[in-house]
């Protein structure tokens, strides 16, 4: 068993942030140790570090190749999406990638109706991450082992969002759902946040309450950017109530997390059943958690 509190010197609030119908508590979480020489996918896309394909001409649905050409270590995080190729996916669960070589990750489609090459057979960065509801989900089920699932799940999740939103797309696409609805923020919410020092949250709204942490601000920041949309669509149509922020950090802090399979060279956890939540390790350094409160 572990537990997160052992990875902080201290832990402090920022003042809140209303975002639409959405309370946003920010968080300044100052890690004892932050793990080097680590980069994100984007960042890795970015200086074409980075090849991430089909498994054969054919394709698999439920799995991807990701190639890492560069020295670093590269991050890929739980539910963020990459677009291209046959059809947009999402990884299933956290995974780190040593320099210079290959893995082949597990992934969920979150673009039912296409199964075609498009403008590449090689995948590319995306601007949206899984929604809130649908992630709680998949995390519910992978805790439970029921992984063949999931995917079914995943484009359930969609089709609702996709009637909530009066929003569609030809191919059933997570990504055009999102920025084509009435909740589009075209990242106007993200100019309250870009200036602020913190590493993590608690967002209040969208759905189920829930804390997310990550090992740099950076990191953290980019994570949201490509969340908002997500959080909005996910959102109650009344403002919600000012949240007791001290409850759900202590029980953050101090719940209790077990070991699970992992694909490269991190440490994947997951929480107690009651708080569907999920944390990646590496080099016994927090990289990322989230926790359903």
């Amino acid at each position: 068993m572990l537990k997160l509190n052992d990875q902080f010197n201290s832990v402090s609030f920022l003042d809140k942030v209303q975002i639409g119908k959405l309370n946003f508590y920010p968080i300044k979480f100052d890690l004892k140790e932050i793990p080097k020489n680590l980069k994100s996918l984007d960042e890795l896309f970015d200086l074409d570090l980075l090849k991430v394909t089909e498994l054969s001409d054919e394709g698999v649905v439920s799995r991807v190749e990701v190639h890492n050409d560069s020295e670093f270590n590269l991050l890929i995080l739980d539910g963020e999406a990459i677009k291209g190729a046959k059809q947009n996916r999402i990884a299933e669960k956290s995974v780190i990638i040593p320099p210079f070589s290959a893995e082949i990750i597990p992934v969920n489609c979150v673009e039912k109706s296409r199964w075609n090459y498009n403008e590449s057979a090689e995948f590319s960065k995306s601007d949206f991450v899984l929604s809130p509801k649908i992630r709680e989900t998949k995390a519910s089920l992978m805790k439970n082992k029921e992984e063949a699932s999931i995917q079914s799940n995943v484009w359930d999740g969609i089709d609702e969002l996709s009637v909530k939103l009066d929003s569609s797309s030809h191919t059933n696409d997570l990504g055009e759902i999102l920025n084509k609805s009435r909740f589009s923020s075209d990242f106007d919410y993200f100019d309250k946040l870009s200036d602020k020092d913190f590493n993590g949250y608690i967002v209040q709204g969208a759905g189920r309450s829930f804390i997310e942490v990550f090992f740099s601000k950076e990191t953290c920041k980019s994570n949201v950017k490509k969340s908002l949309n997500g959080w909005l669509a996910d959102s109650d149509e009344s403002l919600s109530e000012d949240l007791s922020t001290n409850q759900p950090l202590y029980n953050f802090l101090e719940s209790q997390w077990e070991k699970e399979n992992s694909i490269g060279i991190e440490k994947n956890y997951s929480s107690d059943q009651k708080h569907n939540g999920r944390s990646v390790f590496f080099e016994n350094k927090l990289i990322h958690a989230y926790y359903y409160i």
